[in-house]
């Protein structure tokens, strides 16, 4: 009898743990990282580039659709202060770049997140991930 509860509270907790264990996000398994800090084109406008990385091996992931952008200055407690930008194409495999124009970003200087969402070849799900960089001098 002991031995039967014991075994259903091993299967109980390992059927819990099971999609832990297996389901990893995509957005556990990459992050996004600045390239560079954002540089001006002389165009009044700014580019900010970025690099998607395995979060286990660090390798650059090429190859992957940015889907949706954010820009906000949410670090700055005003989520609702938002600038538009534009994907680019990418500069090198692995890298991926954003334009945005200096009046709405270097303008309102301070901290801003960039939000992205990617389809990474080979992954059922967009990933999201989130970068804050400073604007301004």
């Amino acid at each position: 009898m002991r031995s039967s509860f014991v075994l259903i509270v091993f299967l109980a907790i390992a059927a819990g743990l099971a999609p832990a264990a297996s389901g990893q996000s995509a957005t556990q398994s990459y992050r996004f990282e600045l390239a560079g800090a954002p540089k001006a084109t002389g165009a009044g406008k700014h580019i900010v580039s970025v690099r998607l990385v395995g979060a286990s091996d660090n390798k650059l992931v090429v190859g992957a659709a940015i889907v949706q952008t954010r820009l906000d200055m949410s670090p700055e407690n005003m989520a609702s202060m938002t600038a538009p930008l534009k994907v680019q194409p990418a500069s090198a495999p692995g890298i991926y770049s954003f334009v945005f124009d200096d009046s709405a970003v270097w303008k309102w200087q301070g901290k801003w997140a960039l939000t992205l969402t990617a389809k990474v070849p080979g992954e059922p799900r967009p990933m999201t991930g989130r970068i804050v960089f400073q604007a301004g001098p």
